[in-house]
């Protein structure tokens, strides 16, 4: 990944259902490492927190670009409107 003057390496897992991103940045000279991580949900746990929390979904897609979603989409991307 670009970084002005120096480079990152990502590297990803999954984990006792998160997905772990560890994270390695150089930049002049210095190395610094980070971890990040993210807890994975299905669509059905996603639409019954909204639901659970007074949200209607509207729609539901697979991508950032729109996409219908399907099981093996790299995400699940909920639009939704809360309820009076």
């Amino acid at each position: 990944d670009a970084v002005p003057g120096g480079r990152a390496r990502q590297e990803r897992r999954i984990e006792n259902g998160r997905i772990v991103k560890d994270i390695t940045v150089e930049q002049d000279g210095q190395r610094k490492q980070f971890q990040e991580s993210v807890r994975l949900f299905t669509r059905g746990e996603l639409e019954g927190l909204f639901a659970r929390n007074g949200f209607r979904v509207d729609a539901v897609y697979g991508s950032y670009s729109g996409d219908a979603f399907r099981d093996n989409s790299p995400r699940c991307i909920l639009l939704a409107t809360k309820l009076p």
